[in-house]
C-alpha cells in the first residue's frame, strides 16, 4: 500500500504568506503603533504663555496715604507739601518715581491710629526768640506728633520739616530698601527665605545636669501678641525643649567673668552634640537660651562687645547667654527661670526674629523703629513686592523650561496652579491700587506658593530626568524581534515576486 502526498499549489503558499504578512503589518500598524503612542506620548497642558510673558513689575505701585491734622490748614498747604515732598523724594531716589509714593491727605473724623498714618501738628506758644520743632512717634500706633512754634510757621519751614520727617524718619528704611530692590540689589543675607509657615523652636540648653526649667506657657504668652501682628505675613508654630549637658566646644577666657570672644561666635553652637535636628518640612527658626554652669559660682558668661549678651546667626536663629542671679547655691536646688526674667530675654529674641524676617532693626537713634506697627507695615510692603517679583520669575522660568524641553510633561495640575498664580497676581495688584496692603501680601504670598507648586510639580521633575532614549530602551526588546521577522519576510516575499516576474 502506497502513501500519497498532497502538496499545495505554489500560488496558495504565496497567498498564505501574503495573508500572514498583511495580518502582522495590520496588527502592528493598527494596534502596536497606537499602543506605543498611548504609552509613550507625554501630556502637555496648554499654559497661558502669552499672559505670562506679558507679566511685569512695572504695574506694581505703592501709594501710602498719610493724614495731616493741622488746625486751620488750607488745601494749599497740603498741595505745597505734596509738591515739595515729591520733588525731594524723586530727586534723591529717581528709581522710585511712579512706583513708590506718599499721598498727603487731610485728616478725617473717626480715624484709627492703629490702621492709618496720622501726623498731628501741635502749635506751641513762642518763648522769646526760641524756634524749634520736635517729633514724637507713638510706640503703640501709627501716630506721629510734631510740635513747632509759630515762628516756624511764619518762616515757611513747615513743609520742609514735614518732608524731612517723612523721608528721613518715618519711611527712611522702607525707601532705602525699595530703592535697592529696584536696582536689583539684595542685602538681606540674614533674612530667612519666605515661607507661609515657620516653626519657632525655643531651646533651654543647660551646660551641666543641674535641674533648670522654664514655663512654656510664659513663652507662648510672651510671643503670641507679637505673632498675632504678623498673622497676615505668615503662620507660626511655637515649640520648646530643654537639654542638659550641653557643653561648649570653644575656648572661654577666664577671669572675673567668662568672656566669649566675637571671633568664636561662629562655632558657639555645638552642632555635633546638641540635638538641633528638626525634620519638619517648614523652615525652623531656632532661639537658644544658654545656661552656663559658671553662674553657680557667681560668675557671668558674657559675650565680648555685646550689650544684650546675645548674637544672631543668619538664616538660622538667635542665641542668648543667661546668667541667673542668686545668693546661695545648693546642689539640690532646682532653678526655675521665671517670667520676669524671661521678659527681657524674649524682647531680645523678638528683635532677632524681626531681623530674620526682614523687619527694620529696633534702633534707639531711629524714631521710626519705636513703632512696631510701622515696622510691620514696611515689612508687609517690601515682602509683597519681593513675592510678586519672585512669582513672575518662577512662571517665566516654567515657560522657558517647557519650551526648551519638548519631551517634558505638563500636567493639568501645573496649568491649574499657574492660572491660580496669575489670578493671585491680579488680585495683589488690585489690592495695592486700593491701598489694602495686608490683602496684597496675602495674595502675593499665595501667588508665590502656587507658582512654586506649578514649577516643582512632581510629574515635571520626574520627566526632567527621563530622556526620550529611555523609551527605546524599554520597548526595543519587544519591537526588535517583531520588526526583524516582518522585515525579513517582506524582503523574501519581494524577492519571490521579482523571481516569478522574471520567469
Amino acid at each position: 500500500m502506497t502513501e500519497s502526498k498532497t502538496t499545495l499549489p505554489r500560488w496558495s503558499v504565496e497567498r498564505i504568506r501574503i495573508i500572514i504578512l498583511a495580518f502582522a503589518v495590520t496588527l502592528v500598524a493598527g494596534f502596536g503603533y497606537p499602543w506605543y503612542l498611548a504609552t509613550t506620548t507625554i501630556h502637555r497642558a496648554t499654559l497661558p504663555v502669552g499672559e505670562i510673558n506679558d507679566l511685569t513689575t512695572d504695574v506694581v505701585k505703592f501709594n501710602i496715604p498719610v493724614y495731616l491734622n493741622l488746625s486751620n490748614a488750607s488745601e494749599d498747604f497740603i498741595h505745597k507739601s505734596q509738591t515739595a515732598l515729591n520733588t525731594k523724594l524723586y530727586s534723591e531716589y529717581p528709581g522710585l518715581k511712579d512706583f513708590w509714593s506718599i499721598e498727603l491727605r487731610r485728616v478725617i473724623d473717626h480715624m484709627d491710629e492703629s490702621q492709618d498714618y496720622i501726623i498731628n501738628f501741635n502749635i506751641l506758644p513762642d518763648k522769646e526768640e526760641e524756634t524749634f520743632e520736635t517729633v514724637f512717634v507713638s510706640p503703640f500706633s501709627k501716630r506721629t506728633d510734631i510740635e513747632l512754634t509759630n515762628k516756624v510757621i511764619l518762616s515757611n519751614r513747615v513743609e520742609e520739616f514735614l518732608c524731612d520727617t517723612l523721608m528721613n524718619r518715618l519711611f527712611k528704611f522702607e525707601i532705602s530698601k525699595f530703592n535697592d530692590l529696584k536696582k536689583g540689589l539684595n542685602t538681606d543675607h540674614i533674612v530667612f527665605p519666605y515661607s507661609s509657615h515657620y516653626n519657632l523652636v525655643f531651646s533651654l540648653f543647660v551646660e551641666d545636669g543641674t535641674p533648670v526649667s522654664w514655663q512654656s506657657e510664659d513663652i507662648i504668652g510672651l510671643m503670641n501678641p507679637l505673632l498675632q501682628q504678623l498673622n497676615h505675613f505668615s503662620n507660626f508654630t511655637i515649640s520648646t525643649q530643654i537639654q542638659y549637658y550641653s557643653n561648649l566646644n570653644i575656648p572661654v577666657e577666664e577671669g572675673e567673668n567668662l568672656v566669649v570672644k566675637q571671633s568664636d561666635l561662629s562655632t558657639f553652637i555645638n552642632y555635633g552634640d546638641w540635638n538641633l535636628n528638626n525634620n519638619d518640612i517648614n523652615p525652623t527658626i531656632n532661639f537658644i537660651l544658654y545656661f552656663p554652669k559658671a553662674t553657680y559660682a557667681s560668675k557671668s558668661m558674657i559675650i565680648e562687645n555685646s550689650k544684650t549678651n546675645s548674637f544672631l546667626i543668619p538664616q538660622w536663629g538667635g542665641v542668648h547667654i543667661f546668667n541667673k542671679k542668686f545668693d546661695v547655691y545648693d546642689d539640690n536646688d532646682h532653678f526655675v527661670i521665671v517670667k520676669d526674667e524671661l521678659i527681657p530675654i524674649f524682647e531680645t529674641f523678638s528683635s532677632q526674629l524681626f531681623q530674620l524676617l526682614g523687619l527694620p532693626l529696633s534702633d534707639e537713634s531711629d524714631i521710626t523703629s519705636k513703632s512696631l506697627l510701622m515696622r510691620i507695615d514696611s515689612l508687609t510692603r517690601l515682602s509683597t513686592y519681593k513675592h510678586y517679583t519672585q512669582s513672575i520669575q518662577i512662571l517665566k522660568s516654567l515657560v522657558k523650561l517647557t519650551n526648551e524641553l519638548n519631551e517634558i510633561s505638563i500636567p493639568e495640575i501645573t496649568k491649574s496652579f499657574t492660572l491660580d498664580a496669575l489670578n493671585n497676581l491680579k488680585r495683589c495688584k488690585d489690592s495695592l491700587t486700593l491701598q489694602q496692603f495686608n490683602d496684597a501680601i496675602i495674595q502675593s504670598s499665595q501667588s508665590l506658593k502656587n507658582s512654586n507648586n506649578a514649577f516643582f510639580e512632581k510629574e515635571i521633575v520626574q520627566q526632567v530626568y527621563f530622556p526620550s532614549e529611555h523609551k527605546l530602551a524599554v520597548f526595543l526588546p519587544l519591537i526588535g524581534p517583531i520588526c526583524s521577522m516582518l522585515t525579513m519576510n517582506s524582503i523574501r516575499q519581494i524577492k519571490d515576486w521579482r523571481s516569478k516576474k522574471s520567469t
